[in-house]
């Protein structure tokens, strides 16, 4: 039967690297510089709005910014035994006069801003409803009073206990990045901690600023944790189970290489780093490792025949190239599925994810064979006494041998759990929570809890009312159109009390006045507030509220109710409009597409997957083959999640993706080595249990250097790269599950023909002469 077009150019590559091997070195150093080049050039980008935001959303986006004064405000939280006293108030006015001198703070308030309709004589004037920290305790104990009835205050700048306050600020609008925002976000914390120095009072600083500089950092020190620790414990297994430093060597040069590669092409291509593909090198990692354990196993096999490196290397192309090929191929489409994804971020990992993987491919099958053919390759090999232990005592050809002979059974029973696994599977939900990206012990995340607890949520929502033109419209219409929105947002559960020009009047107007002098009073307040919740010149208004970190679920609920109730209000006030701007708080609603993108995903990359797989191998029965336990991690991971209460995360989504391309890889190398064992006069039960006897050492190696250097991403500081580290280790076991136990099953209970030329499964094996010269069998 004619060779496959994969096997053919995988051939041509060794006939190449045979008689041109000083220029792939060239080719790999040239682009290994410029890939080091790309990695200085890497960006991080820590924008929580633009992260979530999905593809109908980036389509329709009008560019406001409204959205963006909201996700630009910073908490500061004061926390006492009781706020209404002098040492209390006295932070609080010196809090605030401070941060007002501060760069890059634009506004701010707190409860010293707070005014109250008074008269004097026939002048009416706004007097401050705080009094000085050295005013008599009568009248301290007064200004609780009517600063806990105040319309702008009670979980809004005051607690309902009185315990903690806050003072919000404003940032200038051209501090965008974490670069520029830290240095103003650290004279804030000096300047906090200087007025509270000596006092009963505690201080921290919160808000979607503080939030991304947080996560940036934490993002950048477990960036380096897990490049230092991750690796150097990946070497130490590596060596454990080799015993040798070229082997070790050779192993790990070609996964970090890819990794350089993919991280530099990145930096070339101008794609930022985020949060989600952030992961995209712990991948890399692992797809580069899987191949180039496989790939040394062989060598070590070759040389042990008494090959020369150069032939050793040559014919490891030739036997191994082939599976590893197709392995890449079908995670790429995997991966590059996810490009259908809704929320962008998902988009665009699933087709970096897809580059690593030929990138990883490429590394693979070029450093290895070169440092194969080195002198290092003739290291790798241990000495008689070191041989590998005898058969007997590997656990992993008992366990294969035990589910051929019980394959029925085993398959049977295969087939009951990964059904049931995928009903649980099914209730599988996603929780994105801001506060699960934070450090678990910094001061940012606990203040954002408290705030979230106290003030009825930590996170800014903002609502538009916007009416068409000044003609004819009078300040009562608008002040009824702002008050049915206010009105709204007060109806939400998970939100806290709305603020908008509706208690703004009811704080200054007398209870006799009319809403016909909104305009007249509103004219009276500084420029500066006003046009946080009011701009008559743009003719719109805002109502802003607090939204709890309650979750994507219940967040998507609540701005779908908004939305309705919006649209309902449109029809009843017409020249008005109403809408819900982009912000973190819609972009945490539209993480709920997770699980249905995933789903859409997977539903496509699975069957074109085994398709090209079945193509590939010119086979039907081999998809077929494949199906089962490349299925069964995936599901059997998604039933752990369920059973133990845990939620997918933005990254733990991804995991899914890795372990069906992770599983993919060892089911394809099993199958190419059955194939050849069985076409070559093997029984099927020795052509499974000989087939898994060469393979298993490298499924095992593999699993275990993984599960070592990526499995140091659970000492992140973040719950959610915990998480991530957690669900990667969970489904790599599973995978090994579905490749020693499940597979072996599917492959003694499916019905075989031997066939006397080779196929598209069974490419040229290259053998070694006495000489050493590479020849074909």
């Amino acid at each position: 039967m004619k060779k496959s077009i994969t096997q053919t150019v995988i051939d041509a590559h060794a006939d190449f690297f045979e008689r041109h091997r000083s220029l792939v070195l060239f080719l790999v150093a040239i682009l290994t510089l410029a890939s080091i080049y790309g990695v200085t050039q890497l960006q991080f980008d820590d924008d929580i709005v633009g992260l979530l935001v999905s593809r109908e959303e980036r389509d329709t986006s009008t560019g406001e910014d409204v959205g963006a004064r909201t996700d630009r405000g910073i908490l500061v939280m004061l926390a006492a035994e009781d706020m209404f006293t002098p040492e209390s108030l006295r932070v609080i006015e010196q809090t605030s006069q401070e941060l007002k001198q501060l760069d890059g703070v634009v506004g701010v308030v707190s409860l010293y801003d707070l005014r109250t309709p008074k008269r004097v004589g026939r002048r009416r004037t706004f007097a401050r409803v705080v009094p000085p920290p050295d005013a008599e305790i009568e009248r301290i104990e007064k200004a609780r009073q009517l600063v806990m009835e105040h319309p702008m205050a009670r979980e809004q700048l005051i607690s309902a206990d009185g315990k903690e306050t806050l003072i919000a600020l404003e940032v200038d609008p051209r501090l965008t990045t974490t670069a520029l925002l830290a240095p103003m976000v650290q004279d804030i914390k000096q300047v906090i901690a200087s007025t509270s120095k000596g006092t009963s009072v505690s201080a921290m600083v919160t808000g979607v600023p503080a939030i991304r500089i947080e996560m940036a950092r934490a993002t950048a020190r477990d960036e380096i944790i897990f490049n230092i620790v991750g690796p150097l414990l990946a070497i130490l297994i590596s060596y454990v189970i080799f015993r040798r430093v070229a082997s070790v060597a050779i192993v790990l040069a070609g996964a970090v290489l890819g990794v350089v590669w993919t991280i530099g092409i990145l930096g070339l291509l101008g794609i930022s780093i985020n949060p989600v593909n952030a992961v995209i090198a712990p991948l890399a990692l692992a797809i580069g490792l899987t191949d180039s354990v496989h790939m040394l196993m062989h060598i070590r096999d070759e040389r042990g025949k008494g090959a020369e490196p150069l032939h050793a290397a040559v014919s490891t192309i030739r036997l191994v190239g082939f599976p590893s090929a197709l392995t890449s191929l079908t995670s790429a489409i995997g991966f590059a599925s996810l490009g259908i994804a809704e929320l962008n971020v998902l988009a665009e990992f699933g087709l970096c994810s897809a580059l690593a993987v030929v990138l990883a491919f490429l590394s693979v099958m070029t450093v290895v064979p070169l440092l194969g053919s080195s002198v290092l390759g003739n290291f790798i090999q241990l000495p008689r006494e070191e041989k590998q232990t005898p058969d007997k005592t590997k656990w992993h050809t008992h366990l294969v041998t035990f589910c051929v002979d019980h394959c029925v059974v085993t398959m049977i029973a295969s087939v009951l759990v990964t059904a049931w696994a995928l009903y649980l599977a099914s209730q599988l939900e996603t929780d994105p929570r801001v506060g699960n990206g934070l450090p678990t012990s910094g001061p940012t995340r606990a203040a954002f809890q408290l705030i979230d607890e106290n003030f009825g949520g930590a996170l800014p929502v903002v609502a538009t009312v916007r009416w068409d033109s000044d003609a004819g419209v009078t300040a009562e219409q608008v002040y009824d159109a702002v008050a049915a929105a206010h009105e709204v947002l007060a109806g939400e559960e998970i939100l806290g009390p709305p603020l908008s020009i509706v208690n703004m009047y009811q704080s200054m107007a007398e209870k006799d006045q009319n809403t016909k002098s909104l305009f007249q009073y509103l004219a009276k307040i500084p420029r500066e507030q006003l046009n946080n919740i009011f701009d008559r010149d743009r003719r719109r208004a805002l109502v802003l509220a607090r939204c709890e970190d309650a979750g994507g679920e219940p967040v998507f609920d609540m701005l779908e109710n908004v939305q309705r109730q919006f649209a309902d209000l449109e029809v009843s006030h017409p020249g008005f409009h109403f809408g819900v701007p982009d912000s973190a708080v819609k972009g945490i609603a539209n993480s709920t597409f997770i699980m249905d993108d995933l789903a859409m995903s997977l539903f496509m990359a699975v069957p074109v997957t085994l398709g090209v797989l079945m193509l590939a191998l010119q086979s039907f029965k081999a998809g077929a083959i494949a199906f089962l336990p490349n299925v069964f991690p995936m599901a059997a991971l998604a039933a752990t999640l369920v059973l133990t209460g845990q939620s997918v995360t933005l990254t733990g989504a991804a995991v899914f993706v890795m372990c069906f391309g992770i599983a993919v890889d060892d089911t394809i190398h099993a199958i190419a080595g059955f194939s050849r064992r069985y076409r070559s006069g093997e029984s099927v039960r020795d052509a499974i249990v000989n087939a898994y006897r060469d393979l298993g050492d490298a499924v095992i190696s593999t699993t275990v250097i993984l599960l070592g250097g990526i499995g140091v991403v659970m000492l992140g500081q973040s719950y959610t790269t915990r998480s991530f580290g957690m669900v990667f280790c969970i489904g790599l076991l599973w995978a090994i599950v579905g490749d020693l136990v499940i597979l072996p099953a599917v492959l003694a209970c499916w019905p075989h023909r031997r066939k006397k030329s080779p196929d598209a499964l069974n490419p040229p094996e290259a053998t070694t002469t006495e000489g050493g010269e590479t020849g074909s069998s």
